[in-house]
């Protein structure tokens, strides 16, 4: 048998098999959805970074490095600092939702029902969309692989892979997922290392290659004038402070904020994120040397090609495309059961409850109901892949609908502010119209600033809608309910400070 194949082959039988352990410990909804909430900080935090980092990460990743260099640097640590940032000034606030098991299921004990179905249904339109995109990268990758004859034995591959995450979603839950997350990412980290210690090694005249590096203008800071900055953004240096500042605001991402109801304290979750944001920083700077190794091997791609399909074609020793191509699989499956998870979850816990009328339910019916979702989910989500085609424009559209209406609220809350139901609802009407005129009447593609515009507009028509209407008693800027952790972080980071201005 191939080597690369049984790579492939051995890393999938391992997650399946991981996947399958852990469903035995499932035997309430709370197992399934939350873990039960008595999972380790460090396994909770690498779940996270491996539902952030998709199949396409190393993708966009790895040629951006290469293209732009210290840009796409720059571009990276925005992320990073989205996580610190939420783990000081949002987790930290979020004391009275710990209990909860969804964010739709927060957003309900604050604004009631209604606005807690609508975020269950937004959540689960971007649950879709991302499960859809990792399926799509997924199928481009493995149409690369050499046993795939064709597009028709590529996709048959992708159905397999789908049903294969779908079936240990469907049993094991959150267990599953947060085990087998730590599995691949960990497969991952290891893949990386490896490759550029073998650029390295293959290396002729390295000296040479690396003064040429340095004195590219992508890789030197004194030449930042002349960057070229993305696409997607005006050729102005401006934007890329405001693409900055738009990655740094935490979105409340359904899979990712989920990791904050699996915490048994807002001390642990507000660890899971800021270790998180550290983890993520070191990779940035992983791939910042992996790109110098591939510069300094004397490596020169063609214009224009993905970083990824050149090394595809290498082939510096046995097995070396198997374990890029399960890299790049571990990365999409890692997102796809994290996403699968939380849609199956806001169905069960925050849509079926409120259609049926079921206000108590037992854990044998609520178990039932949840992996039947899950089921259809995935199912749903493997044909939808089939026919999409622009996957950064289809996630686009999804949050240009999910962030004024489920992230706004949110990030105001966490500051004290709680505005009316019906000044929620009407906002979510209004945001909902306006992005079915601007995608599907005017026809107008989404760009990343333009959901970044969308939350500030968001935040504008929930604060005029809340005091145009008569005023509530416990509305407004009223504070959180209990401040006690921040009080308790503000005294640590005192005396942090005091212990530093000590030993100086």
């Amino acid at each position: 048998m191939d080597i690369d194949l049984l790579i492939i082959i051995v890393f999938l039988v391992t997650t399946l098999a991981i996947g399958l352990y852990c469903s035995r410990s499932v035997t309430t909804f709370k197992d399934y959805a939350v873990g039960s909430r008595n999972m380790s900080t460090w396994v909770i935090t690498i779940s996270l970074i491996a539902t952030i980092y998709g199949g396409n990460f190393l993708h966009t990743q790895l040629t951006g490095y290469y293209y732009q260099g210290l840009y796409t640097l720059i571009l990276s640590l925005g992320s990073p600092l989205r996580f610190y940032l939420a783990s000081r000034f949002i987790i930290v606030r979020m004391q009275e939702w710990l209990g909860d098991f969804s964010i739709a299921e927060s957003m309900g004990r604050l604004c009631g029902k209604s606005v807690q179905m609508l975020t269950a249904i937004f959540g689960i339109i971007v649950t879709i969309a991302k499960i859809s995109a990792q399926f799509k990268i997924s199928l481009i990758i493995i149409e690369s692989i050499p046993f795939c004859n064709g597009t028709a034995y590529a996709k048959y591959c992708t159905v397999i892979l789908g049903i294969l995450v779908t079936i240990y979603t469907i049993l094991g839950g959150a267990r599953s997922i947060v085990l087998t997350d730590f599995y691949q990412f960990c497969f991952f980290s290891v893949c990386l290392p490896i490759l550029t210690f073998t650029f390295l090694y293959h290396a002729q005249n390295p000296w040479i290659n690396w003064k040429k590096f340095i004195n590219m203008s992508q890789f030197n800071l004194s030449q930042i004038a002349t960057w070229d900055i993305s696409p997607t953004w005006d050729n102005s240096l401006a934007h890329l402070f405001t693409y900055f500042i738009w990655h740094s605001i935490f979105n409340f991402d359904p899979a990712q904020i989920q990791r904050f109801y699996m915490s048994s304290s807002i001390r642990q979750a507000t660890k899971v994120f800021l270790k998180s944001g550290i983890i993520r920083i070191i990779f940035s700077l992983l791939f910042l040397v992996f790109i110098a190794a591939l510069y300094t091997g004397g490596h020169s791609v063609p214009p224009k090609q993905k970083i990824l399909d050149y090394i595809m074609q290498l082939s510096h020793f046995p097995g070396m495309k198997g374990l890029l191509i399960t890299s790049v699989i571990a990365l999409c499956i890692s997102t796809v059961d994290a996403y699968l998870h939380i849609g199956s979850v806001l169905f069960a816990n925050d849509i079926w409850p409120l259609i049926t009328g079921t206000k108590e339910r037992s854990d044998k019916y609520s178990l039932k109901v949840v992996r039947i979702a899950s089921g259809l989910i995935g199912i749903s989500t493997i044909f939808i892949t089939l026919q999409m085609n622009n996957i950064r424009q289809f996630l686009n559209k999804v949050f240009y609908f999910y962030t004024p209406s489920v992230t706004v609220p949110m990030i105001m809350a966490c500051f004290g502010f709680r505005p009316r139901s019906s000044a929620v609802l009407w906002s979510m009407g209004i945001n909902a119209v306006l992005t079915v005129y601007h995608i599907f009447i005017k026809g107008q593609a989404i760009r990343e600033h333009d959901v970044f515009l969308s939350l500030i507009y968001g935040a504008s028509i929930l604060l005029i809608i809340h005091y145009l209407l008569p005023k509530k008693s416990n509305t407004g800027w009223v504070g959180i309910p209990d401040d006690s952790p921040v009080k308790l972080q503000s005294q640590e980071t005192k005396r942090w400070w005091l212990r530093r201005l000590y030993y100086f």
